[in-house]
């Protein structure tokens, strides 16, 4: 199935005779449908004032328009132009997780709103906090550094993390001394979405497989990610990368209200049935034309989910806040063939008992 030529259009800058807002949906307690706002919004940040004469303070990013489950059904035709959908706990859950899978299988990637209960991310929350700090401090008695520009150059590696670039951490979920049962395994709409877009729905005994949890930590003034896709194509033709379903997912969970200071993930829409060659095409021309018709970057608040293909081009952008730390909770799903290979170290950061005794 290819992507609809009204939202490529409306995404990538493309002559169309369909109006920009076939991007939005209203919801009865935003604003009036007169007055639509980008369920996306602009991707060009920068951290320097423009020289045109005059310092212009930043602007802060509207909220997003939604699509309620009401609102998906009676507008079937147009659903998959839309990447924001809202869970208003009317319908069953699996129905919801089928709308879901629908615009991910297609777009590459699906916002999620009120997802996840707000007693949970209080849990995770104190959960990061204490990860992040126990991180830092045994990083600084090794004197080694995670928010310096020598990160872009050699990598930090140890078992329980990764720092692959100035200001990012990627930590393992350690759920060791949490003694409950981590909320995602009884979760039912993120199991629903997750069975759909792996398996189609069609099995009630395949159960979804975490392959991975980690936590992303992004702290003030981290810089850009390199643009990277998070697997290769197990398959190099075109044909084939188009044709290929959905073998891998990931989940992220922000604990905070995304923003543009903080540093929200960039996509490439679609990316996910092209080859890299082609995606990088599509930012080459958002680079060169200035434009940022091919990118987006979704501003999820706490309590959504943004659920995306693991093949879509993306990448982390700097945060510009200067007290913020972005954190963020991902999960990644995958078919039962499937293997990961996740770029962590041997050498463990905090030993076991086992090593310290011996």
């Amino acid at each position: 199935m290819e992507p609809s030529s009204s939202l490529t259009n409306a995404l990538f800058g493309k002559p169309s005779t369909t109006s920009s807002s076939s991007l939005f949906a209203a919801r009865d307690t935003d604003v009036a449908p007169s007055a639509p706002q980008p369920s996306v919004v602009p991707t060009k940040r920068s951290s320097s004032t423009q020289d045109d004469g005059e310092d212009t303070p930043p602007q802060p990013p509207p909220r997003e328009r939604v699509l309620t489950r009401r609102q998906v059904r009676s507008k079937a035709p147009i659903i998959h132009q839309q990447l924001t959908l809202v869970n208003d706990d009317k319908d069953p859950e699996d129905v919801f997780g089928q709308e879901i899978s629908s615009v991910v299988k297609l777009c590459g990637l699906a916002v999620v709103q009120n997802a996840i209960d707000p007693s949970i991310l209080d849990s995770l929350a104190h959960e990061a906090d204490a990860t992040r700090t126990k991180i830092c401090q045994a990083l600084k008695a090794r004197e080694l550094s995670w928010n310096d520009s020598s990160n872009n150059e050699k990598t930090v590696r140890f078992y329980e993390l990764a720092v692959r670039c100035q200001g990012r951490m990627d930590v393992r979920y350690n759920n060791s001394d949490n003694k409950k049962e981590p909320f995602w395994k009884n979760h039912s709409l993120l199991n629903s979405i997750v069975s759909h877009l792996l398996y189609g729905g069609e099995s009630q005994e395949l159960q979804p497989q975490l392959v991975y949890a980690g936590w992303i930590f992004s702290f003030p003034d981290s810089k850009d990610q390199p643009w990277h896709q998070d697997g290769i194509p197990l398959f190099p033709s075109t044909e084939t990368v188009i044709a290929l379903p959905t073998y891998a997912i990931n989940v992220f969970i922000p604990l905070d209200d995304a923003t543009l200071e903080t540093g929200p993930t960039e996509f490439v829409p679609f990316s996910h049935r092209q080859t890299p060659a082609q995606a990088m095409e599509h930012i080459e021309k958002s680079d060169n034309n200035d434009s940022d018709n091919n990118l987006v970057n979704p501003l999820p608040r706490r309590g959504d989910i943004l659920i995306y293909d693991y093949r879509i081009c993306h990448r982390g952008t700097a945060n510009l806040d200067k007290k913020k730390v972005r954190t963020v909770l991902y999960l990644m799903y995958a078919r039962p063939w499937f293997r990961e290979h996740v770029n962590f170290g041997t050498e463990r950061l905090f030993p076991t008992m086992e090593q310290q005794d011996s």
